[in-house]
């Protein structure tokens, strides 16, 4: 499976490093039971993505779920975007999750108002993520999954957050106080 996390950056002329991307990606690499079935693909970097941009990114890479990082400061950036987006790759499953998500989730009525995104992720992404990808992998299909709903199965749908209890650092990682 390839995937990619869309991450779009402050209209300043600030270029950030992609944390939401690796923050996902570490841990399914730490927890997740298929990481070998699972390819995660590096967006470039890009300040203000276009739709042409995005869509060939998805081609080049043959990406099947797109995640996109949302918060209250790139939300309306990020729905006009994926809203092409999805219409010019109707295969690809759109997963929205972040904070902006989070606030603005009323079950259900989120996927009315958004019909592009399938998924959505409440609360901590990391834990919900990774219990998704083995889901899908595994084909156990819209398995109930804590802080994951899904567009078309409110039955399915979980409306309580995610929260990661796995994030000590190992005794490999040091700190630096400053």
């Amino acid at each position: 499976m390839n995937i990619a996390v869309l991450e779009i950056q402050f209209e300043d002329n600030t270029i950030y490093f992609p944390s939401i991307h690796f923050y996902l990606k570490s841990y399914y690499m730490k927890f997740g039971k298929n990481k070998d079935k699972v390819t995660w693909k590096n967006f470039p970097f890009c300040k203000n993505p276009s739709v042409q941009f995005v869509n060939d990114f998805i081609r080049k890479e043959k990406l099947e779920t797109l995640l996109c990082s949302v918060y209250t400061w790139n939300n309306d950036q990020m729905i006009k975007l994926i809203e092409q987006v999805k219409i010019d790759n109707p295969n690809i499953k759109i997963v929205f999750g972040g904070p902006h998500v989070m606030t603005l989730f009323e079950k259900h009525r989120y996927f009315e108002k958004y019909d592009f995104i399938d998924i959505a992720i409440l609360g901590d992404g990391e834990t919900a993520i990774t219990d998704l990808l083995d889901n899908v992998i595994d084909r156990k299909n819209n398995k109930k999954i804590l802080g994951v709903s899904y567009k078309e199965d409110t039955e399915n749908s979980s409306y309580i957050p995610a929260r990661c209890l796995n994030m000590r650092p190992s005794k490999n990682y040091f700190y630096v106080w400053i």
